[in-house]
């Protein structure tokens, strides 16, 4: 069996493993960890979050709230880094339901929304630039 723990950032994962650990030795289970890696979270509240929510209603006009989403992001191998992505929360993709999904064989993607987010992207690379030529 393989299992994919999801642990708070601030979980100290020495620990957790090792309780994790001991439980399944309890069980007479053998336990092998193929990976461990620290969790990430930044608050919406610093500086290039708060940049870019306000960024993201100025061109969209939504008042959407960011939100945490599942896996692993490129963000965590950053000091500052924050995901800034394509989708948006209750989005229509052009597929019926059950299909379309991230990474699957017919992942889809709304085209208005991947524009939109190009536009973004851009517009947020400029403005953190401002940001960090002061």
């Amino acid at each position: 069996m393989c299992c994919d723990l999801r642990l708070p950032s601030s979980e100290n994962l020495d620990e957790a493993e090792k309780k994790i650990r001991a439980f399944a030795e309890k069980q007479g289970l053998e336990m092998t960890v193929l990976r461990l890696d620290q969790g990430y979270w930044i608050s919406e509240e610093e500086e290039i979050p708060s940049l870019l929510v306000e960024l993201y209603h100025k061109l969209t006009t939504l008042e959407d709230r960011p939100y945490i989403m599942e896996g692993c992001t490129y963000a965590r191998h950053f000091k500052q880094g924050c995901g800034f992505g394509a989708g948006q929360q209750g989005e229509k993709k052009p597929f019926p339901e059950g299909h379309g999904s991230a990474h699957g064989p017919d992942e889809a993607q709304n085209i208005q929304v991947l524009l939109r987010a190009l536009k973004l992207d851009i517009l947020a690379a400029l403005a953190i630039d401002e940001l960090w030529s002061k």
